[in-house]
C-alpha cells in the first residue's frame, strides 16, 4: 500500500514489546533494504541472526545489503550459509545471485 515508513513504525514498536523475536527483526530488516537503508538493515539482520541462525530471510536481506555495499567477498560467504539452510527457492537464489556477482 506504500506506506513503508507507517510498517517500519509498526516493526520498530513491535520489537520495543518483545525485542526476542526474530522475524521482527528480519521484517524491519527486508523494509529498511528496501528504502535503501543498509547499515540499518544490515543491524536488523545481524539481529535475527543472533537469535535465529537458521533465518533464510535474514540471511537473504544480509547478502542484498552487503552487494550493495560493493562486499563481494562478505556476501558470496553471507550466499554459501544461505544456501546450506537449503532453502526451497534455492535455484532462483543461485541465478539471482550469479547475475549480481558476475
Amino acid at each position: 500500500m506504500g506506506r513503508v515508513d507507517d510498517a517500519i513504525g509498526y516493526w520498530r514498536r513491535a520489537l520495543a514489546v518483545n525485542p526476542r523475536r526474530a522475524p521482527y527483526h528480519g521484517q524491519l530488516a527486508r523494509l529498511l533494504a528496501g528504502q535503501g537503508r543498509t547499515e540499518e538493515a544490515l543491524a536488523e539482520c545481524a539481529a535475527a541472526l543472533r537469535l535465529n541462525p537458521a533465518s533464510a530471510e535474514a540471511r537473504h536481506v544480509e547478502v542484498l545489503c552487503l552487494l550493495r555495499k560493493g562486499q563481494k567477498e562478505q556476501a558470496r560467504a553471507a550466499f554459501a550459509k544461505l544456501l546450506a539452510l537449503r532453502p526451497p527457492q534455492e535455484e532462483e537464489l543461485r541465478r539471482w545471485f550469479a547475475a549480481q556477482v558476475p
